[in-house]
């Protein structure tokens, strides 16, 4: 779980399989040290995990990725950007199909295609 440590949620909201969230960093997380020394960003496996707990935030329920069919890193993120979420999901055959994106001031960072199950 990164929620808490490396960022914290500072808006929050769920509707109609819509998840609109946005978060700031704490700049001072070890991860931040090792990606990269004297120029930190957020590492994109971190997008993928914010993205999952987000997810996991709004349903109520953990769940595991299954597939990360189409995943784009467009710009790095810095630890003092406040980021926008944007989850939209449907169920099909007990799968949550998602589609994410992470803007800074409007630009995207990263855009995401994955599904995942919940654990039984």
């Amino acid at each position: 779980m990164l929620e808490n440590s490396f960022y914290h949620i500072t808006s929050f909201e769920h509707e109609n399989g819509i998840v609109s969230a946005e978060v700031s960093f704490n700049a001072t997380d070890a991860i931040f040290k090792g990606h990269f020394p004297g120029q930190p960003v957020v590492p994109g496996a971190c997008m993928l995990q914010m993205e999952k707990e987000l997810l996991e935030k709004a349903i109520g329920q953990h769940v595991q990725l299954r597939k990360a069919g189409n995943v784009k890193y467009i710009s790095h993120i810095t630890p003092d950007a406040v980021c926008s979420f944007r989850i939209q999901y449907v169920v099909k055959e007990d799968e949550y199909e998602v589609a994410g994106v992470i803007s800074v001031n409007g630009k995207a960072c990263y855009k995401s295609k994955t599904k995942y199950s919940t654990l039984s």
